[in-house]
């Protein structure tokens, strides 16, 4: 099982944001502050989150440019005779859409101070809503750490800018690409809290300070704590180490040692009797003896649409191997709760789940043309609202998500119909054959698949359908469900051979004379009205154009009608009007 550590934000009039961002257009005018914990439990940190808030309420969109967090060992008597972090163990940078960003509570009263380290304190208040960041890290990336040990955690946040490759561990490297510009006024600050453990927090003017770079934190003057240590706001979520214990065996004719018993297998008492198991809705399943609440939201993968032969029911798309499919992540069912926040985290191991080959997102020209959110279609699912969508491509389980920010609504209503959330295209490989199940993964976490309302509560339970993607080469007809109805099969006996140049109107006449006599249709449905080549038969068409000022090509000439209105006699069909209906025209009575 997973543990944490926090310490909680101040939340009231004692809090203070101290800064952690560049100044804008200065990436050398930064802070860095950081911030120490015991290690309890040995294993991998897979989530780190701090609280933060901006000067004067300004978040732009996206909030910054990228977070940096460093890790460091403890030192403990620094230069200074207090503790400080020492050599930097593990870094890494979580650009905007790496992380998920979200309003913790209402807006604060009266507000808090916002606070530069080395400058007097910013006029109060300095800001009243509160953020987290969840900074998720995958797998391969972790930073292990011991129990017993202390560690620092450091925070500098980058506006708009990015900085060249720089080294890290030896013999690695991190390379922190441009970002968005921001606001010029723009200023991020880590949160206080109130949780104090071992010496105060420090900070340093230096990216990558030395023991001596690090000054101790304390409240600012004019704050009630004047001059008190400061502790920052931040949690962590450590992995376990996994082992696995050698099996046990017992040596043939051993016995247990003495002052020991095993338990004998229970009964059920006399008189006593035992509940039915309970059942579920069809196509859901739950451990033995629960039962299942009727889900408060869905989160599905819709298949859309897939290059070259496909087919679409429901879930479940049917496509040929080497295709690229379209699939969207749809919301619904929340009410009556307001939705605020939402997250879909891919299951990756469905790309493997079929018979052979496998699934890929799209990842030419980059990831991101495989991962998008399309926030302007009127049926996003917060549109007309402010949001931060975000997503995150950088390994296999994408993640998607958006959270509301302020200024609006306290959160989107449910409008009875799925909502747009995201997109997802993938390819199938030249070899991929049977039936994909692509999911999404569960929980709440910070790799997890969730909905929150407008207080930032979990809305449970949540629904998750996955999309299944049936790639065959036999997929070359329709599913039986999709079989196209009869009255679209057109019978054989309605094929019209193939059609040659006629030498004149009389033997067009005479072959829509035979097509009424195999089709049985209407004469004026299959005459065959064109414009002839004959000399006699235009000479007489010019002579209908001028008793009745209609063009030439609405007429076929008099011998064709008399010959046609003969041929349809002999094929039993009414000689009523033929050709020209379809124009318009009107014929007069022949001689």
């Amino acid at each position: 099982m997973a543990t944490k550590w926090e310490q909680p934000p101040e939340l009231n009039f004692f809090g203070v944001d101290v800064r952690v961002s560049n100044q804008v257009g200065n990436p050398a005018n930064l802070r860095v502050v950081a911030d120490d914990w015991q290690c309890n439990q040995t294993g991998e940190i897979s989530n780190i989150w701090f609280w933060c808030s901006f000067l004067n309420d300004v978040v732009p969109v996206p909030p910054f440019g990228l977070v940096r967090l460093t890790i460091h060992e403890d030192v403990p008597v620094g230069p200074y005779g207090h503790s400080c972090p020492g050599n930097m163990l593990w870094e890494r940078d979580f650009l905007a859409w790496d992380v998920m960003f979200m309003p913790e509570g209402p807006p604060i009263a009266p507000g808090e101070w916002f606070f530069d380290p080395g400058q007097p304190p910013f006029p109060f208040p300095g800001d009243t809503q509160a953020f987290r960041v969840d900074c998720a890290i995958p797998p391969g990336e972790r930073f292990l750490q011991t129990a017993g040990n202390i560690y620092w955690l450091g925070v500098h946040v980058q506006s708009e800018v990015g900085h060249p490759t720089s080294t890290t561990v030896p013999g690695t490297t991190t390379t922190h690409p441009p970002t968005t510009t921001v606001p010029p006024d723009f200023m991020m600050g880590w949160k206080t809290s109130d949780q104090h453990w071992n010496d105060a927090a420090a900070w340093s003017v230096n990216p990558y300070p030395a023991p001596a770079d690090w000054l101790a934190l304390a409240y600012p003057s004019g704050h009630p704590q004047d001059g008190n240590a400061m502790d920052m706001a931040f949690g962590l979520e450590t992995e376990p180490a996994t082992t696995t214990a050698p099996p046990t065996t017992t040596a043939p004719g051993t016995t247990t040692a003495p002052g020991t018993t095993t338990a004998p297998p229970t009964t059920t008492a006399p008189g006593t009797t035992t509940a039915p198991p309970t059942t579920t809705a069809p196509g859901t399943t739950t451990a033995p003896g629960t039962t299942t609440a009727p889900p408060a939201g869905t989160i599905e993968l819709q298949p859309v649409s897939a290059t070259g032969f496909h087919s679409i029911v429901g879930n479940q798309i049917f496509a040929t191997p080497g295709s690229q499919i379209t699939l969207e992540i749809q919301i619904s069912g929340w009410s009556p709760s307001l939705l605020k926040t939402w997250q879909a985290t891919v299951d990756s191991a469905g790309y493997t789940s079929g018979a052979a080959g496998s699934l890929a997102p799209l990842v030419v020209p980059n990831p991101a043309a495989g991962c998008f959110i399309d926030n302007t279609r009127p049926n996003y699912v917060f549109a007309g609202i402010s949001d931060l969508p975000a997503t995150d491509p950088s390994n296999p389980d994408y993640r998607w998500g958006s959270t509301q920010l302020g200024g609006g609504p306290p959160g989107a209503t449910d409008p009875g119909a799925p909502q747009y959330a995201g997109t997802l295209i993938v390819d199938a490989s030249p070899g991929a054959d049977g039936t994909f199940t692509v999911g999404f993964l569960p929980g709440t976490g910070a790799f997890g698949t969730f909905l929150k309302d407008d207080s930032n509560a979990d809305i449970l339970p949540v629904a998750l359908v996955p999309a299944q993607i049936t790639v065959s080469t036999a997929t070359t007809t329709l599913p039986p469900t999709t079989t196209v109805p009869p009255t679209t099969t057109v019978p054989p006996t309605t094929t019209v051979p193939p059609t040659t140049t006629l030498p004149c109107c009389a033997d067009v006449a005479e072959r829509n004379a035979d097509q009424v006599k195999v089709t049985g249709s209407p004469l004026d449905q299959v005459v065959e009205t064109r414009e002839c080549i004959d000399g006699d038969c235009h000479e007489d068409n010019a002579g209908r154009v001028h008793d009745h000022g209609v063009s030439e090509k609405d007429f076929v000439s008099q011998s064709s009608q008399r010959a046609l209105r003969q041929d349809v006699k002999k094929a039993g069909g009414s000689p009523g009007l033929v050709g020209p209906k379809k124009f318009g025209g009107t014929l007069p009575t022949p001689d």
